[in-house]
């Protein structure tokens, strides 16, 4: 398995908050008849602001307003 590119000199702070949304938001979505295709979850910028607030972190530096940060 090759690491990707873009994602390989990312600071720790970018893979902190990668592991903290899958921890509670989940790695990928559970197949069921209403959606037979699982794949991996994308969180919206709202379920990222929802998780932030509830562990008491400011999601201003990866969401300006509403678009995510680059």
């Amino acid at each position: 398995m090759k690491p990707n590119e873009k994602f390989k000199e990312l600071d720790l702070e970018f893979w902190a908050n990668v592991k903290l949304l899958n921890q509670r938001l989940g790695y990928v979505g559970r197949a069921t008849r209403a959606n037979p295709t699982s794949g991996f979850i994308i969180p919206t910028i709202n379920q990222i602001k929802e998780v932030f607030a509830a562990e008491g972190l400011n999601h201003k530096k990866i969401i300006d307003r509403t678009e995510l940060t680059s």
